[in-house]
């Protein structure tokens, strides 16, 4: 009996070490001290939680985080405007230690090695660094938080919206359902860059919804006309088709989901983006358009694309499956708490659109080379 006791109490102690292990890193920023040019500081505009604001680093200046007490596990860095080429050095056993090179995205994440206390950033880009928010983490695991992108080769599916907040309000739980229940590479374009704090919160967006391919970005201002002839006297179109062919034969997907042709509510950047990415699946195929990424990239032929809202060979989709990789919550549900994250655009009072007008279950298919769809329930039915 006292050893079935010891062996019991055994399980229990290495359990709850399991658990203990298997805590989630916490935030403990303003618990460290952050030096820059050898001078202690309290850059409060990188810890501020305001995309806004920002703290800037010199081109070749440095930067060093050191926590006396507890060992640092990770950094996450967001850059205001543009993303900096970045080294990450450690100090250990009395010296600096290069340990990566970041730079790459708008938000990014560095894993430190165990028992880290000090970590030196070096700007290595021509100019300064701006840095929006920096958080760094003690002990424990990687955050939900922390981003991991991919630059996609092959993409399961393409959605081309025309701006941030649109991937959500239009598309209801398609990110949640099929990037992050179903794991599908699933590539997002904006058309319109809009602002920097606005392009970080479309990444903590995406990152909510489990979508790990960084996204792109067009590039058309950001100009409005009530009808597609004068959005395209506002955009150049021409740079726009190219562009977007470019996207269509880097990334490959299987299958095109955009906008409303009408524009939904008649916006004209997002007819203008549901035409244009048409075309551009037209223009793919087509090696003598834009031959330019045709040699850089191939052609490309996409089976299957959806229009929203398009009436033909309509299908209406259910955003409340209950979703395993969300705790059992929906995809509407996790869209619309993405949604949130578009602190920006709460003051204007937009929200999920779930039936009505703008119903965003629905979405007709556009054009097929895999037949039609059958069972009518998934955009990516008849894709193998």
């Amino acid at each position: 009996m006292k050893k079935l006791l010891a062996a019991l109490l055994m399980v229990l102690v290495l359990l709850g070490c399991t658990s203990a292990l298997a805590q989630e890193a916490t935030d403990i920023t303003r618990e460290v001290t952050i030096t820059s040019g050898g001078k202690k500081t309290k850059p409060k505009a990188m810890r501020d939680r305001d995309y806004n604001t920002y703290y800037t680093v010199r081109k070749g200046g440095h930067m060093e985080i050191e926590s006396a007490e507890q060992a640092l596990s990770g950094l996450k860095l967001q850059f205001y405007e543009r993303a900096s080429a970045c080294r990450v050095d450690v100090w250990q056993d009395g010296d600096w230690a290069e340990l990566t090179e970041i730079g790459n995205f708008l938000s990014d994440w560095v894993d430190l090695p165990t028992d880290t206390h000090r970590v030196r950033l070096t700007n290595l880009s021509k100019g300064r660094m701006y840095l929006a928010e920096l958080t760094v983490y003690g002990e424990g695991d990687k955050p939900a938080n922390a981003p991991v992108w991919q630059v996609l080769d092959k993409a399961d599916m393409m959605l081309v919206v025309a701006h941030p907040d649109d991937e959500l309000l239009w598309f209801g739980g398609l990110l949640p359902t099929y990037a992050g229940e179903r794991k599908l590479a699933v590539q997002v374009v904006y058309v319109v860059p809009t602002t920097p704090n606005r392009r970080l919160e479309l990444l903590d967006g995406l990152q909510h919804c489990g979508v790990t391919a960084y996204p792109a970005f067009v590039g058309m201002r950001d100009a409005r006309s009530n009808t597609l002839a004068g959005q395209y006297k506002r955009w150049n179109k021409n740079r726009l088709f190219e562009t977007m062919t470019g996207f269509v034969r880097r990334y490959k997907p299987d299958v095109l989901v955009t906008q409303d042709f009408n524009g939904e509510y008649g916006h004209g950047a997002h007819r203008a983006t549901a035409d244009a990415a048409v075309k551009a699946v037209t223009y793919a195929a087509n090696a003598q358009k834009y031959p330019d990424s045709a040699a850089a990239y191939g052609t490309w032929s996409v089976s299957k694309v959806y229009v929203h809202l398009y009436a033909e060979q309509q299908l209406k989709l259910d955003w409340h499956v209950p979703l395993t990789a969300f705790d059992g919550k929906d995809g509407e549900t996790i869209a619309a708490e993405a949604l949130a994250c578009h602190v920006s655009q709460m003051k204007h009072g937009w929200a999920m659109e779930e039936g009505g007008d703008n119903d965003n279950t629905l979405f007709g298919l556009y054009a097929t080379t895999v037949g039609p769809d059958v069972l009518g329930n998934d955009l990516m039915e008849n894709i193998n």
